[in-house]
């Protein structure tokens, strides 16, 4: 993984934080690759979320993405070389599962901030959050049945809750990218905002 570098020649981290007041900004700092959820970056991502939950001076967090996506889901690259590591699945489903649940049992307020891409593991983080605000030109979905997977690290249990069985039924099983419109439309977003 080539790593961005900081304008002292030090690998910049792959999540970065940054505090604005009492909020805390936890940032997806992996644009080089659309920041895609490798397991580097969902533990550096959950122990940021974890530090932001026990932080008293922190009252809420914005989880967003550095670069032209907030997240183009799981590191799809990632994924294939365990096809011959089957033993790696379960840890990578079980560092998902700590970060969506991280968002979603902390006590303070987790605002995901959505900009173009949001799709597979990245929307299943995204569900865990208390509110979604997505940009204009945000496209949104759960494409996993299209490699054979499920969306099991949140995408089944949360989307209903949010949407409604129907339509959680016929995102899950189509596979079907939607837009920030027809999101906020359904209540898979909260409000749409211009770029």
């Amino acid at each position: 993984m080539s790593a961005t570098t900081t304008t002292d020649n030090r690998p910049a981290s792959i999540v970065t934080t940054e505090d604005r007041g009492a909020v805390r900004h936890i940032v997806l700092n992996r644009p080089e690759k659309r920041n895609a959820m490798s397991q580097e970056l969902l533990r550096a991502l959950r122990e940021a979320l974890w530090a932001a939950g026990e932080d008293r001076g922190v009252h809420c967090v914005v989880l967003r993405g550095e670069g032209p996506v907030f997240s183009a889901g799981v590191d799809l690259n990632e994924l294939a070389a365990f096809g011959e590591r089957p033993q790696m699945l379960r840890p990578l489903r079980r560092v998902f599962l700590d970060c969506a649940n991280a968002c979603e049992e902390m006590l303070k307020p987790v605002i995901c901030q959505i900009h173009r891409t949001c799709v597979g593991g990245a929307l299943e983080v995204a569900l865990g959050c208390d509110l979604r605000v997505a940009s204009t030109d945000a496209q949104l979905g759960l494409p996993e049945v299209r490699f054979g997977i499920i969306p099991d690290v949140g995408g089944s249990s949360r989307l209903p809750a949010l949407v409604g069985l129907g339509r959680a039924k016929e995102l899950i099983m189509t596979g079907r990218v939607i837009h920030a419109a027809e999101a906020e439309r359904i209540g898979l977003v909260n409000r749409v905002v211009e770029p």
